[in-house]
């Protein structure tokens, strides 16, 4: 099993968030990277979707989402093919992806795909960048791996105004907190000196 480390260079959390973060979220910060996901990483990998040397990464940034959502970030858009692959094969292990969230989030985190009668609002993706970014700094490039470069071209110019024309999923947000959590992420972020 894979621990991923809650400080370091490669972390889920960045020394300067961990710093303001209270107990409960770092505890949060703790139970995720502690998770065993290699079954699904494995899947990934015997499939061809993620090559050996793109596991650890995979793993970090999927953990950081998970983080964010815990952090009460909502609703939030996985605009990741790569990552959103990563949460496929989770939801596919039903027992398993139910014991992850309910040990790091507390919840069930509902994988919501979009359908022409319920899109992910614009507000989603943004929220995902905006969140990532505050907490973690420039998004890797993994979040980008499989798009064309039109689609690369447009998260690229922000804020964004309108939704591109690709299938997002993610996460409404009717199960969590009941506070803002980006307005949470971004006063702490602009709190600690960079």
């Amino acid at each position: 099993m894979h621990e991923l480390a809650i400080l370091s260079e490669e972390s889920l959390i960045s020394k300067r968030i961990w710093e303001c973060l209270d107990d409960e979220d770092k505890s949060r910060a703790a139970k995720i990277g502690k998770q065993d996901i290699d079954f699904a990483l494995e899947r990934l990998v015997w499939s061809g979707i993620l090559q050996t040397d793109e596991r650890e990464l995979a793993e970090r940034e999927f953990k950081r989402f998970i983080f964010l959502i815990g952090m009460g970030v909502r609703p939030i858009a996985m605009i990741s093919p790569k990552i959103d692959e990563l949460w496929h094969q989770l939801v596919l292990f039903t027992q398993r992806y139910q014991a992850f969230c309910f040990d790091t989030v507390g919840f069930f985190v509902h994988h919501t795909p979009e359908t022409p009668t319920e899109p992910i609002p614009v507000e989603a993706a943004s929220n995902c960048f905006d969140a990532y970014e505050c907490v973690y700094g420039n998004v890797p490039s993994i979040w980008f791996d499989r798009m064309g470069q039109d689609l690369k071209d447009f998260y690229a110019q922000r804020p964004l105004g309108r939704k591109p024309h690709v299938r997002w999923s993610g996460w409404t947000g009717e199960e969590s907190r009941k506070f803002d959590g980006l307005a949470r992420l971004r006063s702490l972020s602009q709190s600690v000196p960079r």
